[in-house]
């Protein structure tokens, strides 16, 4: 639905460029016809009929004005058709030399389109980009949920092993009995712990499926997944920066980047050019005209040619309308300067925040990895008691869920960090870019572009 809804969008700004053609000539005809009756005193009522028929091709310049073309044919008299030279011809321009006057009023349509399609553009490639952070967030979920399940399988076989271990001392008389239900309730506590994992691996599974609108299919067969995202070389790669460049580098890509940003730059040129139109109405109206007229005399057979410059001069003296315009204008270019500078405000404290954010959990994967280190040698120290009998089973029982937790907290950490350089790369633009999907989403910018052409 998002793709559709943001297709129509760009095809609709697209179509809206066609006011390009607004100085493209423009053909219009007409016809019509009519019956004059006169009467006079003491005389019967006389009768004519006559139709005519004209074709317009009018010009808007790029100045304001407009130069029109007229051809009128005209059909009268006793019911007769007049000559081939009959009707008559008009050429004329009028051309604003104040109000009115400029390409900024003439284009101002125009601008609007192009700016709405650019917001278009860029609308349609965060689209894409968020799309891909979504899978890849989805993806790494049930790569974290596959891990989970992985650990919790392994910590059930851990516990039915020292079991094993507990009862054959138990058995040699160097434990007590009570050994073997601590471990019979730790293997139910990981039994239980497994059940919870493997639930939360299918609905993960299920999340991607729905993203990737796979339905169902997932879950009936097992879900192999060709990238570790999570991987020790995958979270070296993401514990580097977005780029080679410094965080100010990376701060000035996230605004070239920001369609919130580009957004509200469109704005404040839009603003500024109602700005122009409302100070343009404030001015009188001043206006070059010309025509030449050449028309058939009918009867006679002559021809009469008109030609006509003049200037037209029109003030109105009831102004309150156009001066609240004006200074609406004026109240609507200071909102979008203000909103400018705080939509750039919030952007570089988001991008700060956010590098800032992939430092911290860089960092967080260093000490979860130091810690979960500790905790297997502990546990290898702990394993080698037990086989001597030197160590109880509640100890051996604290270590192996602190080694459980160490786990949770690195893969978190892991996870965390990957996400983080994902924020990055989404603030950047560089996502699309980094899996390959850039150059697909560019044509297919330009294929929507191309196709909704008018």
């Amino acid at each position: 639905m998002r793709v559709a809804v943001d297709n129509l969008g760009l095809q609709a700004q697209q179509l809206a460029t066609v006011n390009r053609r607004a100085f493209l000539p423009k053909v219009s005809t007409f016809m019509g016809v009519q019956r004059q009756v006169g009467i006079e005193t003491g005389l019967p009522p006389t009768g004519v009929r006559s139709a005519q028929a004209a074709v317009n091709v009018a010009w808007q310049l790029r100045t304001g004005g407009v130069v029109a073309v007229t051809r009128a044919l005209d059909v009268g008299g006793a019911g007769g058709v007049s000559r081939p030279d009959a009707g008559s011809g008009v050429i004329s321009i009028s051309q604003p030399l104040l109000r009115g006057f400029g390409s900024a009023v003439a284009e101002a349509g125009l601008e609007a389109a192009e700016s709405g399609f650019r917001l278009a553009v860029k609308d349609v490639r965060a689209m894409a980009a968020s799309i891909v952070a979504q899978a890849l967030g989805a993806y790494v979920e049930v790569q974290t949920a596959q891990a989970a399940a992985v650990q919790a399988r392994e910590a059930l076989q851990l516990a039915q092993h020292l079991h094993e271990v507990n009862h054959t001392l138990v058995e040699a008389g160097r434990s007590a009995r009570v050994v073997l239900l601590q471990s019979e309730s730790d293997i139910a506590l990981a039994r239980a712990g497994a059940a919870q994992a493997e639930n939360a691996q299918r609905l993960a599974i299920r999340a991607l499926a729905q993203l990737m609108r796979a339905g169902n299919a997932f879950e009936q067969t097992e879900l192999v997944l060709t990238d570790e995202l999570a991987s020790d070389s995958a979270m070296a790669d993401a514990a580097g920066h977005p780029t080679s460049e410094t965080d100010r580098a990376f701060l000035d890509r996230v605004l070239t980047e920001s369609r919130e940003l580009l957004a509200a730059r469109e704005a404040l040129r839009l603003a500024e050019r109602q700005l122009q139109l409302a100070e343009n109405a404030q001015l009188p109206g001043l206006a070059l005209t010309a025509s030449y007229g050449d028309a058939s005399l009918g009867a006679t057979g002559g021809r009469r040619r008109d030609t006509q410059v003049g200037l037209l001069f029109e003030h109105s003296f009831d102004a309150a309308e156009r001066k609240l315009a004006l200074r609406a204008a004026q109240l609507a270019l200071q909102q979008a300067r203000d909103a400018l500078t705080d939509t750039e405000r919030r952007l570089r404290e988001a991008a700060t925040d956010a590098w800032r954010q992939h430092e911290f959990a860089a960092e967080q994967v260093r000490l979860a990895r130091r810690t979960l280190a500790g905790i297997e040698r502990q546990l290898d120290s702990e394993l080698t008691r037990q086989r001597m009998g030197r160590t109880s089973q509640l100890e051996l029982t604290s270590v192996q869920r602190a080694l459980s937790d160490a786990q949770r907290q690195f893969r978190a950490a892991q996870v965390q960090l990957y996400l983080g350089r994902t924020q990055l790369e989404l603030l950047d633009g560089s996502l699309l870019a980094r899996w390959g999907m850039k150059q697909t989403v560019d044509a297919w910018v330009t294929s929507l572009a191309v196709d909704s052409q008018p």
